[in-house]
């Protein structure tokens, strides 16, 4: 009977003291109000003996447990701003995420130029193109944030604008992958132009196109890639290529290096800055240039007055002018002209062999001299030392005089000098021959021929191999020139 009776008392307790609460609640001097949308809390006070923390006991009791301002509460006590609502708590404001977005590493804004040594500007260079090699960072992604929420009185969050994120391989083109140690940062596959789309995507192309000219607006050019140039490349400016280069109008004076092919359909015009190119040279015509290098040149017209350095051919309708230094074979239809112009071909060698060759035959030759004035000079000594030796004979016999003896031994000493001298020359003269002899090889090897279709004019002078320039004193038509079989220019019909 205690246990049941116990239990009952404490059922009693409980429902008293809740009686109690409700009681209390009832007969309270505050009201709270919450709006609707929980962004905003209200007291009411009816009238004065509460305090600033029963105020906040009510808000709690509420269920309002952020934004509360504890200023607001004691204002209105001291205000004694009794029976009316006061907001003393609103919601903390939103503050909205921000987006991904692509940060683009590679500057795209052209320079007015760059300033020389003396202090004055270049305004030919402007970085118009943007070479970049593998590795080079391109763009990366800058992540987005979740900002913060809007919390309500209640304590919970009423909204959340987060951040929008982006898909960074939607930027990637050709010759672009993600870093692997930054899967963030996109960077260039491979050595190449720099392009960035209408739409952001950014790629590593292996050729770069000029729309126009090559003017102050695109600058010089100097890149690992092709290029291709829509208009003409105009004088003063400069390009250099590590591929192929193609220009659809005109080369005034200016300046072209491709590692590669170099096409100009328009032609390259006169001027003194250098035409070179690793490959092949296609143009419509080459007028009075300074300097042109390449394995190979292609002329559709004329190539006149100008100086080649070419390594294996040539082929044009016509050369007038000039010089050309070729390795093995020169075709032509006219070769000078009737005006009888100084026209110098050279083939039969690459050129830098050909250089070399000339060298060492000048050296050869400069070495037989010097040995022929030091076998001079030793037969002039031994006749002196013969003589004096004939001379003193018989004064050494009776007088045994040193000074005698030692102006003939003095002698012989030099003659001695002057053989050991030559002994050496001849050694060198030997190793001389020995190179000229396999450069030789190289030059049957080349097997040097100028074929002419039409007429080869006077004012012409042929020189193939290392053999004696061979000039032109009367016009031939339809020939070949080779070396015979003793190394000499040999004239033979073209068929």
């Amino acid at each position: 009977m205690s246990a049941e009776i116990g239990t009952f008392l404490m059922r009693v307790g409980k429902r008293f003291r809740k009686k109690r609460e409700i009681m209390k609640k009832s007969t309270s001097q505050i009201d709270v109000t919450i709006s609707a949308d929980k962004r905003t809390a209200w007291v009411n006070v009816k009238g004065p003996g509460s305090s600033a923390e029963e105020v906040r006991a009510a808000l709690r009791d509420a269920g309002v447990t952020h934004g509360v301002s504890r200023k607001r509460i004691e204002d209105l006590l001291a205000r004694k701003d009794f029976g009316r609502n006061i907001v003393v708590a609103r919601s903390t404001p939103i503050e909205r995420g921000v987006d991904a977005r692509i940060e683009y590493l590679i500057s795209e804004e052209k320079s007015t130029g760059k300033e020389l040594e003396n202090g004055c500007i270049d305004f030919r260079s402007i970085d118009f193109v943007k070479s970049v090699k593998p590795g080079t960072p391109l763009i990366r992604k800058i992540q987005r944030t979740d900002g913060v929420p809007e919390i309500g009185v209640t304590g919970k969050a009423l909204q959340w604008e987060r951040g929008k994120d982006l898909d960074l391989n939607s930027f990637i083109g050709k010759g672009a992958v993600l870093d692997e140690d930054d899967p963030n940062t996109v960077i260039a596959e491979k050595e190449g132009i720099y392009h960035r789309g209408r739409l952001g995507r950014v790629s590593v192309e292996d050729s770069i196109l000029i729309q126009g000219d090559v003017d102050f607006e695109v600058g010089n050019i100097d890149t690992p890639s092709s290029v291709i140039i829509g208009g003409d490349l105009l004088g003063g400016f400069s390009i250099s290529s590590g591929r192929h280069i193609t220009i659809s109008g005109v080369v005034e004076n200016a300046e072209v290096r491709a590692n590669g092919d170099l096409t100009v359909c328009g032609g390259i015009a006169k001027g003194r800055r250098p035409i070179e190119a690793g490959g092949e040279i296609k143009a419509k015509y080459i007028y009075d240039r300074a300097h042109v290098a390449a394995d190979s040149v292609n002329v559709t017209e004329r190539i006149g007055h100008s100086n080649f350095k070419v390594a294996s051919e040539v082929k044009a309708k016509e050369i007038v002018g000039g010089k050309l230094i070729v390795g093995y074979r020169v075709e032509v239809s006219n070769l000078g002209s009737s005006s009888h112009t100084l026209t110098e071909v050279e083939v039969g060698l690459d050129p830098d062999i050909r250089g070399k060759v000339i060298r060492l035959m000048a050296d050869l030759d400069a070495r037989k001299r010097v040995i022929q004035a030091l076998e001079k000079e030793r037969q002039t000594a031994e006749k002196k030392a013969l003589a004096l030796s004939k001379k003193f004979r018989n004064i050494l016999i009776m007088t045994q005089e040193l000074f005698s003896s030692e102006a003939v031994m003095k002698i012989g000493t030099e003659a001695k000098k002057n053989a050991v001298r030559v002994k050496e020359y001849e050694d060198q003269i030997t190793h001389l021959n020995e190179e000229v002899q396999f450069l030789q090889q190289d030059i049957e090897e080349y097997n040097p021929v100028i074929s002419v279709r039409g007429t080869v004019f006077p004012g012409v002078t042929i020189t193939l191999g290392v053999s004696e320039p061979f000039p032109i004193k009367k016009p031939f038509r339809n020939v070949i020139f080779r070396l015979d079989d003793h190394g000499e220019v040999e004239i033979v019909p073209n068929h």
